[in-house]
């Protein structure tokens, strides 16, 4: 709502009946596309993330006309209660808290919308915009083994080979699968390191017979491997990509 004396009005009647710990104020005519359904989480994310109560995040579509943000609702009663004479944004800077729209890293489901788009860059063959993404989800969000997989594969696919097997083989030096050796051995193999492509082959083949000793979910016992039929391995969750040559 545009910041005129019965929009006051109304919030600060509103605020002290209000039980709830944050309020959103949310202004009518504020432009937020028809798509965005996060647009109060996205400014109540930081707040719910931050220790501080002198500051408050303004909605990302927050025009110096249509204001709107979050804030704990006892430091928008108190900032209210000293500074009624004053519209609603200048209240609260002379309450003498901090306002600002929350930083892109601070909205919420960024990994989930960070792999959405890396997974559009790797449909749309572009596989090195794919692979930044990922290593600043990797950085960022966590996941980082899995994600640093899925970088391999697209740096795999960008040409970048060594980069590809060298990466996939640092991961396996932590947690080997399937999927992480099956990317350094094609890479080695477009590198001609057959050699090392084939030894990498059959150990991703020993981890899948449940035979490789390095692997601490496959069989432990010698006298069991070799006497166990292949179909009996213990089943074993691993990584799937579409293999692209």
């Amino acid at each position: 709502m545009p910041e005129d004396t019965p929009s006051h009005n109304r919030i600060d009647k509103a605020i002290e009946v209000c039980q709830a710990d944050f309020t959103a104020i949310i202004p009518c005519g504020i432009a937020v596309p028809s798509d965005e359904s996060a647009f109060v989480e996205r400014s109540l994310n930081p707040l719910l993330n931050n220790d501080r109560q002198s500051i408050a995040y303004e909605l990302a579509e927050s025009t110096p006309e249509y204001w709107g943000g979050v804030l704990p609702t006892s430091v928008l009663r108190s900032a209210r209660r000293a500074h009624s004479h004053l519209p609603l944004k200048e209240s609260l800077l002379a309450h003498h808290l901090e306002i600002r729209k929350p930083f892109l890293e601070e909205y919420p489901f960024q990994f989930d919308l960070a792999l959405g788009v890396a997974r559009q860059y790797e449909r749309e063959g572009q596989w090195g915009d794919a692979a930044r993404l990922y290593d600043f989800a990797a950085r960022h969000y966590g996941n980082t083994l899995w994600v640093q997989t899925l970088k391999a594969n697209a740096l795999y696919h960008q040409s970048r080979w060594e980069s590809a097997a060298s990466l996939a083989e640092d991961l396996c030096r932590t947690a080997p699968t399937v999927a992480r050796l099956l990317i350094a051995a094609r890479a080695r193999g477009k590198l001609n390191d057959f050699n090392a492509a084939a030894a990498l082959y059959r150990r991703a083949e020993a981890i899948l017979e449940g035979t490789d000793p390095h692997d601490p979910q496959g069989r432990q016992n010698p006298a069991v491997e070799k006497s166990a039929p292949l179909s009996k391995a213990a089943p074993r969750p691993q990584e799937s990509f579409v293999w692209m040559s």
